[in-house]
């Protein structure tokens, strides 16, 4: 019997840092984390039990043995790498102002600038320049099962789809979401 002679490749692994929300994983009783998911902001704060083993309470009341598991239970039960899900309340405030850009002054113009509470007024006959409208309601790209003459559409708000004539376009779904903002 002859055998092939195997060749070996041997490949440098390839490292990724990734940038983690809480950089420092020694959190202190009394620390607040903060998360957005969904468009929705939640809160866990770092707890001592009577055992001397730290527990993240959810503001709901729920308590959880690590950040990854409190971060499971905001997400549905779907699972998470809490150190990326949370972030220390003071570090996320300040990664949120440091995004804002405040107004600068033109050189030798004291007081030229406004605060960043303040709105600027606008004439009531000025153009103003919109954002464009972003569709709410999309064909769906697969059609099979629709009947001949019909179309399924899905609506982006209400999560479900439904059928029209294939000559009309939806300006809104059947629960009343409108297909443009």
């Amino acid at each position: 019997m002859t055998s092939l002679p195997t060749r070996v490749m041997y490949v440098q692994a390839q490292t990724q840092e990734v940038d983690m929300a809480i950089k420092d994983r020694n959190l202190t009783v009394g620390t607040r984390l903060v998360a957005k998911y969904k468009k929705k902001s939640y809160t866990a704060e770092v707890v001592e039990r009577g055992d001397g083993k730290l527990r993240y309470h959810l503001e709901d009341g729920r308590e959880f043995k690590s950040p990854s598991a409190a971060g499971s239970a905001v997400m549905g039960g779907n699972a998470c790498n809490g150190w990326n899900f949370w972030s220390v309340e003071e570090e996320a405030s300040t990664a949120a102002d440091s995004q804002q850009v405040a107004p600068t002054e033109a050189p030798g113009e004291e007081g030229a600038s406004e605060s960043l509470d303040e709105a600027e007024e606008v004439a009531p006959d000025a153009e103003v320049e919109l954002a464009p409208a972003k569709r709410r309601v999309f064909r769906v790209p697969n059609q099979h099962g629709v009947s001949e003459g019909e179309t399924r559409h899905y609506c982006h708000d209400c999560g479900k789809s439904f059928t029209m004539p294939s000559e009309e376009t939806p300006q809104a779904c059947p629960q009343g979401h409108p297909a443009e903002n």
